[in-house]
């Protein structure tokens, strides 16, 4: 398949990392070429703001919106680009990749994805000059589905917990210990996820 990417991003954080003021926000498009063997496009929008509360307290709201579909003579959006949902980078509590349409329980993927955060961090007491380390208290919510015409609210899936974060010399480290709040017969849950990486 021959691929095009187009992306934009507006930036007005006050730091890259634990930021307490402004937002970040990004589009970005893939798309398949007319001439490819199969022909489809994605789309994906991304926000996080940020906000400072009494000074010690970081309020984080994040929302993403991810969306895929064939066009041309290509029928359905193919399966390889599915998207997922479930982990510490998205619905935390959730095992990772296990959200949305299942087939004899695994998970497949969809066209359409939402996921959102509430976070509030926090330097631990007694810690208040460590640059490199913060504390949360989060509430997640989102889900996969196999398309948007799929989308039902009533199937949203809910987690809440604490969360930790180190930029060890390693790089940064992510914790978090947390609850599925509405997992159904069907979900796959984790209480404690980690991550070597980029930050949530």
């Amino acid at each position: 398949a021959i691929k095009m990417t187009l992306g934009w991003a507006h930036d007005t954080r006050n730091k890259a990392f634990f930021p307490d003021s402004g937002m970040l926000e990004s589009l970005s498009v893939d798309t398949a070429l007319p001439g490819s063997q199969i022909t489809y496009y994605k789309l994906a929008s991304q926000t996080n703001w940020y906000r400072s509360l009494l000074k010690i307290f970081t309020l984080s709201l994040d929302g993403t919106l991810s969306y895929g579909d064939a066009y041309g003579g290509t029928t359905g959006f193919p399966f390889f680009e599915n998207y997922y949902a479930g982990g510490i980078h998205s619905v935390r509590g959730y095992r990772s990749n296990t959200l949305g349409p299942q087939e004899n329980d695994t998970a497949i993927g969809g066209a359409f994805s939402v996921t959102g955060s509430a976070e509030l961090l926090f330097t631990p007491p007694f810690m208040e000059e460590n640059s490199s380390f913060r504390m949360g208290t989060f509430f997640d919510i989102g889900n996969v589905y196999k398309d948007y015409q799929s989308f039902d609210a009533g199937e949203l899936r809910y987690s809440t917990g604490v969360s930790a974060v180190w930029l060890s010399p390693i790089g940064p480290l992510t914790f978090s210990l947390a609850r599925a709040l509405n997992a159904q017969a069907t979900d796959h849950t984790e209480v404690f996820q980690f991550s070597l990486g980029a930050v949530f």
